[in-house]
């Protein structure tokens, strides 16, 4: 019973913080489309950053298990990591700064955390923020139908940059990850 009431309690703790995070982040209806993009951008980081540490570290495990280790090839694998590890966690803030409460980031990330670095309880904190994000996300569909909603962060809208300047009208500056995956 006391569990179950911690966890209770836990679970409004940390959806206060996220519906605070979310008034912070919404105190100026105006989509900022540079945000978008950059945040995008930052996203496609982030995933290739993954791969790279999860090649990483199943190199290191078969080197770890081959015959003729030798240290200095387990010392250089492991700094690599590290390096890597350092750089999607920098990569991540950077993400939180633009949107805390992404679904798609906090599941990446989640995922990261559970099957490549085995930290099940970070993992698990990354999979209830998303989840409270996503039950949050619904309701304020139904109570707030703003254009933050449509093409904010956690929306599927496609959104392109196109230039208006004289010298290259119409050029497609930029775009993000659903005009790639359409």
């Amino acid at each position: 019973l006391q569990n179950q009431f911690a966890l209770f309690e836990c679970k409004g703790i940390i959806s206060a913080s996220i519906l605070n995070i979310d008034l912070k982040q919404k105190d100026s209806k105006q989509i900022n489309v540079q945000d978008l993009l950059l945040f995008n951008e930052l996203y496609q980081e982030l995933k290739k950053r993954i791969d790279e540490s999860t090649r990483l570290h199943v190199e290191f495990w078969k080197e770890l298990r081959s015959e003729t280790q030798t240290y200095s090839r387990i010392r250089g694998m492991a700094s690599d990591i590290f390096r890597s590890r350092r750089r999607i966690v920098f990569i991540n803030n950077a993400i939180e700064q633009i949107s805390a409460n992404n679904i798609k980031v906090l599941k990446l990330y989640g995922d990261y955390m559970e099957g490549v670095i085995q930290n099940q309880f970070h993992a698990k904190m990354l999979f209830n923020r998303a989840t409270t994000a996503t039950n949050m996300s619904m309701v304020s569909r139904y109570l707030f139908l703003d254009e933050s909603y449509k093409y904010g962060p956690n929306s599927d809208s496609a959104l392109a940059l196109i230039s208006g300047n004289f010298d290259n009208m119409g050029t497609v500056l930029e775009f993000n990850e659903h005009l790639t995956t359409h």
